[in-house]
């Protein structure tokens, strides 16, 4: 521990290990010889393609990331997922289903409404989101476009222990507060249909492993094809309504 640092357990921005920061006070004006720091160079160079081509390999690595699922690394912090996720997904059917356990489960219930119906499976509200309501209670709709929930909720510090079960209905995970805790089987998720890969989790790299609104998304092959038909509903919708999200558009060119 470097003279001084203190351990940072914040919810928001968390610390980060000392070798780390080294090397970025090593790399700041010259990064790898390249005679420019990573701040100042295109995003299209190989210096740059280089570093985020290192970062998916990584990452994949790390979380045994299946080859066919996509990983993004898009701006603006976690809550622009909430009209993100609807934006690309509701398609047609223009409505998913929201556990809302918390805080953020509340903020992404409410934006979706902005786009189509987010329907309330649960909603802990009134024992001021201290608990999770049991599964067989919960209103699932078969034909929602997918399931949302929020695993960590770290304002009222409600996390869940397991994945939800929710059939055949893709599964989006905001794991923002909690990603990379524990191991995550990517593969098989959610747990209900084992055999599918369904799970878009969208985990934002500003609570737990880099600095402030970078995000990573991972998204699977289902949602990729919800993307498709979820561009074609987009451009149905006023641009007034889209003006504070406009960069919700980037999963449809991936």
């Amino acid at each position: 521990m470097a003279e001084g640092r203190v351990y940072n357990f914040s919810a928001g921005p968390s610390m980060m290990p000392v070798e780390v920061l080294e090397s970025v006070q090593r790399n700041m004006l010259n990064w790898e010889g390249s005679g420019m720091s990573v701040m100042e160079m295109s995003h299209r160079g190989k210096e740059f393609v280089g570093i985020a081509n290192e970062a998916e390999k990584n990452l994949r690595e790390l979380l045994d990331v299946p080859a066919e699922y996509k990983v993004l690394f898009v701006q603006g912090g976690a809550t622009l997922q909430f009209s993100a996720i609807p934006l690309n997904m509701l398609g047609a059917k223009g409505k998913a289903d929201y556990l809302v356990t918390g805080q953020w489960g509340d903020k992404a219930q409410k934006e979706c409404d902005k786009y189509g119906k987010g329907n309330v499976v649960c909603n802990t509200k009134a024992s001021k989101y201290t608990s999770i309501t049991k599964p067989e209670e919960w209103k699932l709709d078969a034909e929602a476009a997918y399931v949302h929930y929020c695993d960590n909720e770290t304002v009222n510090g409600v996390e869940f222990g397991y994945t939800p079960e929710v059939g055949d209905v893709p599964l989006v995970a905001d794991m923002s507060s909690n990603f990379m805790s524990r191991k995550i089987d990517v593969a098989n998720m959610p747990a209900s249909t084992q055999v599918s890969r369904r799970m878009l989790a969208q985990q934002a790299w500003l609570s737990t492993l880099s600095a402030l609104t970078l995000q990573m998304v991972l998204k699977s092959p289902l949602c990729a094809q919800l993307t498709a038909v979820g561009r074609q509903q987009l451009m149905q919708i006023p641009c007034t309504t889209l003006q504070h999200v406009s960069q919700c558009t980037s999963w449809a060119s991936t």
